[in-house]
């Protein structure tokens, strides 16, 4: 991973995510993509200037962004693009996002006051094409990478992330692969099995613990998120599902529940 991208906001969840992103980039020596960007209604058909209050949040952010990513010895580069439309905002993260080996997003919080669409992060993970690493909004850990759990049921964008994680889960001091609902013997005889897994991740010089799931429902989910916590791991890996529907909704009840309850950062693929 040579190249990340994180967006910012004025949110206070903003600077937590910024702490991890300069983790990561000086971890892989990579450039880091500050994208700010907030809705600003005063932003219409007839202007395309930012309001006095929106102007000044965004050279208060450059100004810090830049700081840090030099104390941090980050290659930097910053952009930010301000709409006046939750759909135009969408557009311009997704924008940089697929430009990018990674995307780190933000939790949606509920009770923040920045203006930023609630299905920002849904949309960019479903349609970006990349891995989207998204950050708890009340997260408190300091470390992140050293213990992953990789959430594996067999399909495709189980494996999509899992592949995409791979840089992270080379550093990892501990890897668990979580089969969740999947039995390959009702699959077939060329069906691949949960030891042809390990034995890739192998091959890239990854240990990896098996642990067997089988709940139904979002029962699954709930259960994962308390083996998270019980075994202090500090980052989940996991196939994102979903689509556009109308008007433009995320689906995919699991990947929903997840980026609502998360406690820890959460890698996504679609």
């Amino acid at each position: 991973m040579k190249d990340l991208m994180i967006h910012l906001d004025n949110s206070a969840a903003s600077d937590s995510r910024l702490q991890v992103a300069l983790q990561l980039a000086a971890r892989f020596e990579a450039r880091l993509t500050g994208v700010f960007a907030v809705i600003d209604r005063k932003i219409g058909a007839k202007t395309t200037q930012p309001s006095d209050e929106v102007a000044s949040l965004i050279e208060q952010a450059e100004a810090s962004f830049k700081q840090r990513t030099a104390e941090a010895g980050v290659e930097q580069r910053w952009v930010s693009r301000i709409t006046g439309s939750g759909n135009m905002m969408v557009k311009a993260v997704l924008a940089w996002a697929s430009s990018s080996d990674m995307a780190v997003l933000g939790q949606h919080d509920p009770d923040a006051s920045v203006a930023t669409p609630r299905d920002l992060v849904e949309q960019v993970i479903n349609n970006c094409g990349r891995p989207v690493l998204v950050i708890p909004f009340a997260m408190s850990q300091r470390t992140i990478g050293n213990k992953i759990m990789i959430a594996f049921n067999g399909g495709r964008e189980a494996s999509r992330a899992m592949n995409d994680a791979i840089p992270l889960l080379k550093l990892s001091n501990d890897v668990r692969l979580a089969i969740v609902n999947w039995s390959s013997k009702e699959e077939g005889e060329y069906a691949f099995t949960e030891n042809d897994v390990v034995d890739h991740l192998g091959v890239h010089g990854i240990d990896v613990k098996i642990e067997r799931f089988n709940v139904d429902g979002i029962g699954i989910m709930d259960l994962l998120l308390a083996r998270l916590a019980e075994e202090s791991m500090d980052m989940l890996v996991m196939g994102a599902h979903g689509h556009y529907g109308f008007p433009h909704l995320f689906k995919g009840s699991s990947t929903r529940h997840i980026l609502d309850h998360m406690t820890v950062p959460v890698l996504m693929s679609h």
